[in-house]
């Protein structure tokens, strides 16, 4: 269902708008009485990443790889699984897997959706019969993670922190500006960040010759912690955001990937359909292709206002961008996607956010609690942001408290969200505590301290 609803080609139904929270926190709760029905004594933990982070603050010249070094306790065989070592972020063939499938690929046989994705409807399956999103051309059978970004290393400064966290909390005084910021950097860049993307070191490589020496005109710096800010090379934070650019031409109709593709042949053979062929190398600037490319995806206002990346190629790359967009088998790691459940370390992420609301709640509450107060959701423009709406029922049931006993229904985003609230509380667990003791004195204080 998440994978479902997250992969629609309408606009995803889960992320990227204010239906993302209490959504994930239906899902969350849901996922807990499944647990729930086989050991009883269970609870889903939460994973309060921004610890992660702060596990850093003492390592000069850290660098993103550090993080899961630096907090070795959780990427375990017998925890979250294993990070990929190599620098090279491959993610086909020799990819690093999470527990039970290094030994056997069938073992975990939900990611294996069936023989033929064509019986599949759009969305469920990726080109070779996987539980992946359309654009997630991984052909593996096993969960995967490439870390990097066709070898590129993700800025550590992407990762959430407690300053980030702080920011959320006593940043947003509108409901709707809160659920909106939510699934963005507060947690968003850990799904890329485990996931990744490779099979594309070639197209990384190909553009970064195309782009020269161009620069974003704002950036986080790369590499290591601590560093002066500098722009971001332009050709880095398009491979970043390659992800965006692949949803929204998808949804925009200037591609399509396969329903098929046969996993005997070599890797890198199965890609996008583009609506117009990508110029060739040598195409002059007058080329009919190229003119097309410029007017439906380059230029055009619509399409660059959800991802800025395409309005920003220099001229002289553009018909790479589009070859590369076109024709590479393009690898993501499952956290970086849809299906990002099927990866363990997914789960223990979305009830930190929930812990978060709930602080907010308590020490400083909106000030404007109503729905409204922009678009929707990201496709606002474009669709009618289902699953965003105040009161769009949640994909998943929860667990609450009803006429005297407990009961497990779909509730709408709003019912969801006060039945949360700490002063009006109707679900079935609760938090150990309201503390972050790892962050800096005052940046995420005490319930006691912040209501001083």
């Amino acid at each position: 269902m998440h994978l479902l609803r997250g992969a629609n080609r309408i606009s995803d139904e889960l992320h990227d708008g204010q239906g993302f929270l209490p959504q994930h926190l239906a899902l969350s709760n849901e996922f807990e009485v499944s647990l729930q029905s086989v050991d009883a004594a269970v609870a889903l933990p939460y994973w309060d990443f921004t610890r992660d982070y702060a596990n850093l603050a003492r390592t000069t010249g850290a660098r993103e790889a550090d993080l899961w070094a630096a907090n070795g306790d959780l990427w375990r065989a017998d925890v979250f699984g294993v990070m990929p070592g190599g620098a090279e972020g491959r993610i086909v063939d020799d990819l690093d897997r999470v527990p039970n499938v290094r030994e056997d690929p069938a073992a975990f046989p939900f990611v294996a959706a069936g023989t033929s994705a064509g019986d599949w409807p759009v969305g469920a399956v990726n080109a070779f019969g996987y539980m992946r999103s359309p654009w997630n051309l991984n052909r593996s059978p096993a969960v995967s993670r490439a870390r990097s970004f066709c070898g590129l290393e993700r800025p550590l400064a992407d990762w959430p922190t407690c300053a980030d966290h702080h920011s959320l909390t006593f940043g947003a005084p509108s409901l709707a500006g809160y659920l909106r910021s939510a699934g963005g950097h507060p947690h968003g860049s850990v799904h890329m960040m485990i996931g990744g993307v490779g099979g594309c070191e070639n197209a990384y490589a190909d553009l970064a010759k195309a782009y020269g020496n161009a620069t974003a005109p704002q950036g986080k710096a790369r590499g290591a912690r601590g560093a002066a800010a500098a722009p971001t090379p332009l050709v880095d934070d398009f491979i970043l955001h390659i992800k965006d650019v692949l949803q929204v031409l998808w949804r925009f109709r200037a591609l399509d990937f396969p329903r098929t593709c046969d996993a005997d042949k070599p890797a890198g053979g199965c890609h996008a359909a583009c609506a117009t062929a990508p110029p060739a190398p040598d195409a002059p600037d007058d080329d009919a292709d190229l003119a097309w490319w410029r007017r439906a995806v380059f230029e055009n206002d619509k399409l660059t206002a959800f991802v800025p990346q395409l309005g920003v190629v220099p001229r002289g790359a553009q018909a790479a961008v589009a070859r590369a967009v076109c024709g590479t088998e393009w690898a993501f790691g499952d956290h970086a996607g849809a299906e990002s459940p099927l990866d363990p370390s997914f789960w223990p992420m979305h009830p930190t956010l929930d812990r978060l609301l709930q602080y907010k709640r308590l020490v400083s509450d909106f000030d404007d609690d109503s729905w409204s107060g922009g678009s929707l959701c990201k496709y606002g423009a474009t669709s009618p942001c289902l699953g965003h709406r105040e009161h769009d029922l949640t994909a998943f049931k929860s667990h609450v408290q009803g006429d005297g006993a407990f009961v497990l229904a779909y509730l709408t985003n709003r019912e969801l969200l006060n039945m949360t609230d700490p002063r009006s509380y109707a679900m079935t667990y609760i938090y150990d505590a309201f503390a972050w003791p790892h962050c800096a004195d005052g940046v995420l204080p005490g319930l006691d301290d912040a209501r001083r």
